[in-house]
């Protein structure tokens, strides 16, 4: 998720036509496309015990979801684990089954992929930390799965939990996105990253803008650009709109075409973003 920024030359005045544009909720983090709402319409997941725990379970047992999301390749399904702030437990006798279904995006049975069996006596009894028994590997082209797992102990007791999950493919569309393209100087100008693809995003603070020469067909930096900034990170996540960065044109600005430019990393390289705009009086 971005964290709030809002940086630039901040001066009072009359409200804008660049201003008027976006609204305040466009310039605060927010999502573009909701790639969990498909999950959401399907059948509610049963519900996970409360703090983790397993209600008849020993207290030193619980139980968690992986994410929902996932950028594959990746694992699906839920962790099984020993609190290690509390002391071991001697219950024995504890089995645990978990299978892996392939859906369809409303929720459907597909085909069963693979199941796992295994007991829980390691854990409790303090020879393990956990157990990979409720996590299945899944390769990394878009699909839907559900995970059930199903713990039973010696004296027959059960209980089932089950989780939808959905796989994305990783693939990149990031854009500079600017409240508008044609302003006048003594105006603001607002931008911010907006993520619409799987890639997750890192990015500062710092940004140029440039001024075209007619002349030399060229283009150079334009004094407008500041000096230095703050060393400050951000993330942004799938499907997610970044936090507003602004700068009142000065002025004094030449009208022309300028453009704004900004470098982002996504994957394992860095990339330069570039976004025109124009100025006149």
């Amino acid at each position: 998720m971005a964290v709030l920024v809002l940086v630039g030359f901040w001066l009072a005045g009359p409200v804008s036509r660049a201003e008027a544009a976006w609204t305040n909720d466009e310039c605060e983090a927010h999502t573009l496309v909701d790639f969990a709402a498909v999950l959401e319409r399907m059948r509610p997941a049963a519900h996970l015990p409360a703090r983790e725990r397993l209600p008849f379970a020993p207290r030193v047992l619980h139980l968690s979801p992986t994410s929902s999301i996932s950028i594959g390749p990746t694992s699906v399904g839920f962790y099984v684990y020993r609190d290690y702030r509390r002391s071991t437990a001697n219950g024995q006798g504890w089995a645990v089954t978990s299978w892996l279904t392939l859906v369809g995006k409303n929720g459907t049975h597909r085909r069963v992929l693979g199941t796992r069996e295994g007991s829980l006596d390691p854990i409790l009894g303090g020879k393990a930390r956990s157990s990979r028994v409720g996590r299945f590997r899944v390769p990394g082209s878009p699909a839907f799965y559900r995970v059930d797992i199903r713990f039973e102990n010696g004296s027959g007791r059960r209980i089932s939990y089950w989780n939808f999950y959905r796989v994305l493919r990783r693939h990149r569309d990031l854009r500079l996105t600017l409240s508008d393209t044609s302003l006048r100087a003594g105006e603001r100008l607002f931008w911010r990253f907006d993520n619409f693809g799987t890639t997750p995003v890192a990015y500062g603070l710092p940004y140029r803008i440039e001024r075209f020469d007619a002349a030399s067909g060229t283009w150079g930096a334009d004094p407008m650009t500041p000096s230095g900034f703050p060393s400050i990170g951000f993330s942004l996540g799938a499907g997610q709109a970044g936090d507003c960065q602004a700068l009142i044109l000065p002025a004094e600005s030449q009208d022309g075409r300028y453009r704004l430019s900004k470098e982002a990393q996504i994957g394992n390289g860095s990339q330069r973003y570039l976004s025109e705009f124009a100025i006149t009086h």
